[in-house]
């Protein structure tokens, strides 16, 4: 008992199973040697059925030689030698094949059998001996008729011991109606060999009593066979037992009866011997149907014994299987369960509660088992949580201590560090501030002497504008002039052209005119960049007009290069008047040099205008100049009343600043207070 206290649940339940298992398994084991033993004995049949059909076989054709050497006796040896030699090769063929076939049957049907066998191979044997003795003369027809038919009775008898060692029923009675067919067929020989005899001499009583007695076997076996074989055997003889030639044996049975009796005629023996024959031979029909059907039949019952015999070991197996696979779902089905139980406790008493136990739901002892480890579990959950709190608490506490601490000395430090740079700032300040009165009182100064600066800056602005205006007026009167002589060219170059006749001669005046004319071009140049320059001071304009004056007098200089131009074109005129004499024919060139100088008067007249107009832009810009002068005296006042107030507002606030120190003071000294009432709760 102790030792299945110690068994696993699992083993227990494997062997309660077992021990029924082991009972179920020698009952299949018997029932399946029983059906093995019954497939041997279905096996057997098949080999003796074979055997049967070759003794079959055999004994047709001893009995078909025993009447071809009876006739072959009985004609001296002279007639039907020819049809005894074929029939005694048939006959040894069926008997090599019996010899092949029998000893398979004489391994499964046992020793009983091999004795029965033996006596069949012997009597086969002897065969050989009395084929010699009937062709030596030595056997006449009735020993050869004897001979013979004991030979085929061992056969017959063999196939008798198959019937009585054939385990089956069923089988017996069919190899049992075989025999008596083939008994029958036997008595029909003999029948055909006794009647011949008879038909051949006289039916003396012996030949009459025997063949009656032939006949009356052959009813008796042939009610024995329809007594003992399936229904379609039977059905198959009485088809074939309808043929003609069976009608005509049984009258010449009657007219060997007639004959014995009375004396009658009789019939031809070769008659009797041919109809009998195909009588035989559809005995011999019937007799292979039999036989084919015995070796199916017993085909079959092997088929179906193999297929018993399989079936139950699949049973066997399958049962075997399905308990084991019962026992195995039922072990697990307990097992699955407590195991899992098992390994949650386990895991519980590790401290593991993120288990989930199966089985909850379970109305069973696993179930209530699940629940307890469950409640197990809440409380050890329920547990931990309490110390995580009572833990997480704590931690708070000393998290709280050591915050307060940290924020304490934290505040000391950020409270002292801002107190100090307070202290700082206020002393900055007041510094400041001081520096604020001294620099409002030094701006406001300052101040007085911009205004000054700046009302004596636009006086000068105002005479820049004067001066402006009196070149625009020195520009107007240029201009004027300029126009003057652009008129006086004019009428020059009319003069020129009127006297062009005359002055062809002063070709080679002309070119020096010209290059003269290009000095002048190039002063118009110079001309022309200086009032661009003046253009560019006019936007410069804003520093009392310097620029202004330095543009006059380029002006001036211009003015006085183009007088020296006109006195050298008024020297070449002059060279050109005495050259005249010389060549009449420069008059011409000399109006086309004038024509150049009046559209160099022009281009003058119109650079002069731009001169005007830049004077005018100058003029207009240093009026607005002294316009922004007066707004910079006004704005200069306006500072110096500003830095009167600065200056005020200065001293305010180093009075304020003197209160912020006093005030920094006396919150230091708070805080030094409240510190150290926290230090000492």
């Amino acid at each position: 008992m102790e030792i299945l206290r110690n068994l696993r649940i699992g083993r227990r339940i494997l062997l309660a199973f077992l021990l029924p298992v082991f009972g179920l398994v020698a009952f299949s084991g018997y029932v399946i040697v029983l059906r093995w033993l019954v497939v041997n004995d279905t096996s057997g049949l098949i080999r003796m059925a074979a055997t049967a059909n070759s003794v079959s076989a055999v004994v047709h054709e001893l009995q078909k030689e025993r009447g071809a050497s009876s006739l072959y006796v009985a004609s001296g040896r002279k007639q039907f030698g020819d049809r005894v030699e074929a029939q005694r090769k048939l006959s040894d063929d069926m008997a090599k094949r019996f010899e092949e076939q029998s000893g398979d049957a004489a391994a499964a049907l046992g020793p009983d059998f091999a004795a029965s066998l033996t006596k069949a191979r012997e009597a086969l044997a002897s065969r050989t001996k009395l084929r010699a003795d009937i062709e030596a003369g030595a056997m006449d027809r009735n020993g050869l008729f004897q001979a013979y038919t004991a030979m085929i009775k061992v056969q017959l008898d063999m196939v008798g011991q198959m019937a009585r060692q054939t385990p089956d029923k069923k089988a017996a009675e069919a190899v049992s109606a075989y025999l008596a067919f083939m008994e029958a067929k036997e008595r029909a020989g003999q029948e055909r060999a006794t009647g011949s005899a008879g038909f051949a001499g006289t039916f003396d009583p012996v030949i009459y009593r025997r063949l009656v007695s032939l006949i009356a076997d052959q009813e008796m076996l042939f009610s024995h066979f329809i007594r003992t074989a399936s229904p379609e055997l039977v059905a198959f003889f009485r088809d074939k037992m309808g043929d003609p030639i069976v009608a005509e044996v049984n009258a010449m049975r009657e007219a060997a009866h007639a004959k014995a009796l009375a004396g009658g005629e009789g019939v031809p023996a070769p008659k009797w011997f041919e109809a009998t024959t195909k009588r035989i031979d559809l005995m011999k029909v019937v007799e292979d149907r039999i036989a084919t059907d015995l070796v199916a039949s017993a085909t079959k019952t092997s088929s179906d014994a193999q297929l018993f015999l399989w079936g139950q070991i699949i049973a066997v197996i399958g049962g075997l299987g399905i308990t084991f696979a019962a026992a195995g779902v039922l072990a697990r089905g307990i097992t699955g369960p407590i195991g899992h139980i098992t390994q949650a406790m386990s895991r519980l008493a590790t401290g593991d509660t993120s288990i989930s136990v199966d089985g909850l739901q379970l109305q069973t002892e696993e179930g209530e088992m699940a629940r307890a480890v469950e409640v197990f579990r809440n409380n050890r959950i329920a547990a931990e949580a309490l110390a995580a709190e009572q833990k997480a608490e704590q931690e708070a506490k000393e998290r709280r201590r050591q915050a307060i601490e940290q924020l304490t000395a934290t505040f000391r430090q950020e409270v002292s560090g801002a107190l100090a740079a307070v202290g700082d700032a206020t002393r900055l300040l007041d510094n400041s501030a001081n520096s604020l009165g001294a620099s409002a009182q030094s701006m406001e100064g300052h101040a007085a002497a911009v205004a000054a600066a700046a009302e004596e800056a636009s006086i000068n602005v105002e005479t820049v504008a004067g001066a402006a205006e009196e070149l625009s007026a020195s520009i107007n009167e240029i201009s004027r002039q300029v126009a003057t002589s652009a008129q006086v060219s004019q009428e020059a170059v009319a003069e020129a052209e009127r006297t062009n006749a005359l002055v062809h001669g002063l070709a080679d005046a002309a070119r020096n005119i010209g290059e003269v004319v290009t000095m002048i071009g190039d002063i118009a140049g110079q001309t022309n960049l200086l009032a661009l320059n003046a253009t560019i001071e006019a936007a410069r304009a804003g520093e009392a007009g310097k620029g202004f004056a330095v543009v006059a007098n380029e002006v001036k200089n211009l003015a006085t290069q183009t007088g020296k131009a006109t006195s050298q074109i008024t020297e070449q005129v002059s060279a050109v008047q005495s050259a005249t004499d010389q060549a009449v024919a420069a008059i011409q060139s000399i109006g086309a040099i004038i024509e150049r100088i009046n559209q160099v008067s022009s281009a003058i007249a119109a650079a002069v205008e731009e001169q005007d107009a830049t004077t005018r832009d100058i003029a207009r810009n240093v009026a607005e100049a002294a316009d922004g002068t007066r707004d910079v005296s006004r704005h200069v006042t306006d500072v110096t009343s500003e830095a009167g107030e600065t200056g005020k507002t200065a001293t305010d606030v180093l009075g304020a600043v003197q209160a912020l120190g006093r005030q920094s003071e006396t919150l230091n000294t708070s805080v030094q207070r409240f510190l150290a009432g926290v230090e000492r709760a």
